[in-house]
């Protein structure tokens, strides 16, 4: 039975020594809305993105997670949520089957070899990510986002060195999940933009 989820931000702002990021941005997303956040370098995404993880605190206002009408506390938004981004690093000393398993709370070889096939990384599955390259690297980055099924899938310029048919592959997956899911992509890319329903536009 599929889970409803519904992420609420009340008027979240965000500060670093005394620099406003963002202002009072509140948005309410359930199962099968998709949200683009764009804006110029500096202008807050990744933060945004963070913050409605539950990886860092607003400075003022607040995010709230339901699912299936039951609060879910903010130390276990993690349960849930799938995020990654450019700063999000595999272990480059193990392989990429290694990665995965280390990040999966129930292993399953059968879901990981499908998820690695899927992004074209089956070849490569013993191979340690120290010898991948960057476009590899961000695929097995996706990957391990989604590893757990979580019901919201947060991710920071996915994009990032990716050659074509890697982007193919992605958008092709992304589009599957946001049929069910809550997905929020911060971009300035066009093609990963009009993934999403939506667009919020950091100042």
């Amino acid at each position: 039975m599929k889970n409803n989820t519904e992420l609420t931000c009340n008027k979240i702002s965000k500060k670093y020594t005394g620099r406003r990021l963002f202002k009072d941005i509140s948005l309410k997303l359930v199962n099968g809305n998709s949200i683009s956040v764009t804006g110029e370098n500096g202008s807050g995404k990744t933060t945004f993105l963070k913050v409605i993880s539950g990886l860092i605190q607003p400075s003022s206002g607040d995010v709230q997670l339901l699912r299936n009408n039951n609060p879910v506390n903010i130390t276990n938004f993690n349960d849930y949520i799938g995020f990654t981004g450019p700063a999000v690093n595999p272990y480059p000393i193990l392989n990429a089957m290694e990665n995965i398993k280390f990040s999966m709370k129930n292993f399953s070889e059968e879901k990981s070899l499908n998820l690695l096939e899927k992004f074209n990384l089956i070849e490569h599955k013993n191979k340690p990510v120290k010898l991948f390259s960057s476009g590899m690297v961000q695929r097995l980055r996706i990957i391990i986002a989604m590893i757990n099924s979580p019901d919201i899938l947060i991710l920071d310029e996915p994009g990032t060195n990716l050659d074509s048919k890697g982007k193919d592959i992605l958008y092709s997956i992304l589009h599957d999940f946001k049929n069910n899911g809550i997905l929020v992509i911060a971009t300035n890319d066009i093609e990963e933009k009009k993934i999403c329903s939506e667009n919020l536009e950091l100042a």
